[in-house]
């Protein structure tokens, strides 16, 4: 026989059945639009900024050089990172092959 594991299990379970149900009618509340009335559009150079800043963080963790936050320590040397792109980058190629 399977000796009972004691009153604080069940407390526990009946703790976190209460907190399941209590949060479940927040995740079927309505949420109201959104305020904006048209997207906000990034410029070519402001994208291609970007890209830019987020490769040359790639390339100091392939490196082992980037810094991990404010501490001391390096983060972990990356293996198999890509580079990014842009997306008009990929409309230059869907333009290419579309003329070919």
């Amino acid at each position: 026989m399977i000796p009972f594991p004691g009153p604080m299990l069940c407390i526990y379970l009946v703790i976190f059945a209460a907190v399941s149900w209590s949060t479940a009618p927040l995740q079927m509340v309505e949420r109201p639009p959104a305020d904006c009335l048209k997207p906000v559009r990034f410029s070519k150079e402001r994208s291609d900024e970007f890209v830019n800043k987020v490769n040359s963080y790639r390339k100091s963790m392939v490196e082992g050089k980037q810094r991990n936050g404010q501490l001391e320590s390096f983060l972990p040397v990356g293996e198999n990172v890509l580079e990014m792109v842009s997306c008009k980058t990929f409309d230059v190629i869907e333009m290419l092959f579309n003329y070919v």
